[in-house]
């Protein structure tokens, strides 16, 4: 996808000539209208919504509206043509959106951006989709379409029943995928340790797959890259190599695996921190921990450009009897141990476009919570 959610928190007139300039025809993932009347007509509105619903059963992508397409024959400055009265087309757009097309599509934008002639320029960003197929309904017309390349067409009764089925045990599939993972993970390292185990997977299949023997992705594990801006003490030393998924990154400490992590062609992201046997205490550092995993979750997103939704899971193994130590330098308190073998953090869904750290917000304070502390109790720590 070419416009992503994150850039249309910033979109202006500078980034949409910046944009016109890559010279991006009509495709898959995006569709240019020169323009749109304020008051649609039966035929046009049906129009406008297979426009956009098309997209969402497919693979997501953009309709923007106000520009003409780009050609050789006229410069970014002039594919800029704007709408009048944008920010009333553009409500009325998004009420005509959520209405008009079932189940609604998760994520979606509609977005006005002002141009220097003072007119409008509207982005209608549709996410991949979790919840396809998704039906057009206005009035008596009640229909399924899907983009393909740069034509739209009406879905077969076979592509209806397949996004049917598909949605149907897309749930199941995950938490299978997700259970295999961490059977893996707990066949092979000591599982008498205390460690944190992220994983994170996309709900949704990634096309195409990620390139994770590329140099930044290596540099990301090895921690040689910039991009990270976190200390990133867990993957400090850890030196990638490929395995049958993908890549993976291990540091072992006393003979044992202490550090791990893995990035998969598929795009799932997993990691491992361990505690010393006899350390059962919880610290500001492994808040950093849940911080620098969801932070690198966004940088690899962001360098495979891949926005599609996830499902993230974070476990806490062998806690049994582990304390949290929170408090402030030399007033350093020690919570009630806690009493199970595990702690089970609720999965967190992550929509197209949504910032990881939003999560690891949430995480946190179910760690914090864990342990009988609300997050004032640990911020000083």
């Amino acid at each position: 996808m070419y416009i992503k959610k994150s850039d249309l928190m910033v979109a202006d007139a500078s980034f949409l000539l910046d944009f016109m300039k890559q010279g991006i025809n009509e495709d898959h993932y995006i569709d240019y209208k020169r323009d749109i009347k304020k008051d649609l007509s039966k035929e046009e509105k049906i129009e406008f919504l297979k426009d956009v619903s098309a997209f969402a059963n497919a693979s997501g992508g953009n309709v923007i509206f106000g520009v003409d397409e780009p050609n050789e024959k006229k410069l970014p400055t002039d594919l800029l043509i704007g709408i009048d009265d944008g920010d009333t087309i553009a409500r009325e757009m998004e009420r005509t959106l959520g209405s008009c097309i079932e189940p609604r599509i998760p994520g979606l934008q509609v977005v006005s951006v002002p141009i220097k002639n003072g007119k409008v320029v509207i982005i209608v960003h549709i996410p991949p989709s979790t919840s396809k197929p998704h039906l057009v309904t206005f009035k008596k017309h009640r229909c399924y379409y899907i983009r393909r390349s740069e034509e739209i067409t009406m879905m077969g009764s076979h592509e209806i029943r397949e996004q049917v089925l598909f949605a149907a045990t897309s749930e199941a599939r995950v938490e299978r995928y997700l259970r295999e993972r961490e059977d893996e993970f707990t066949n092979y390292v000591d599982m008498e340790s205390p460690k944190f185990f992220f994983q994170a997977v996309p709900t949704i299949s990634i096309d195409p797959e990620w390139d994770v023997l590329n140099k930044e992705t290596r540099a990301i594990i090895e921690d040689s890259s910039k991009r990270i801006k976190t200390s990133n003490y867990w993957l400090s030393q850890l030196r990638s190599r490929p395995n049958m998924a993908g890549v993976e990154g291990r540091r072992l400490i006393s003979g044992r695996v202490g550090e791990y992590f893995r990035v998969s062609r598929n795009g799932y992201i997993s990691a491992a921190s361990y505690n010393d046997h006899s350390h059962k205490h919880i610290t500001g550092r492994n808040v950093e921990l849940i911080e620098e995993f969801f932070n690198i979750c966004n940088t690899l997103i962001g360098l495979h450009d891949s926005d599609v939704p996830y499902l993230a899971r974070v476990r806490y193994y062998d806690a049994l009897g582990t304390k949290f130590a929170h408090g402030s330098p030399g007033h350093v308190h020690l919570s009630e141990p806690f009493e199970m073998e595990v702690i089970n953090f609720d999965d967190q869904i992550r929509l197209a476009g949504q910032d990881f750290m939003e999560i690891s917000e949430r995480i946190k304070v179910q760690l914090f919570n864990a342990f009988g502390l609300e997050e004032s109790d640990v911020l000083e720590f």
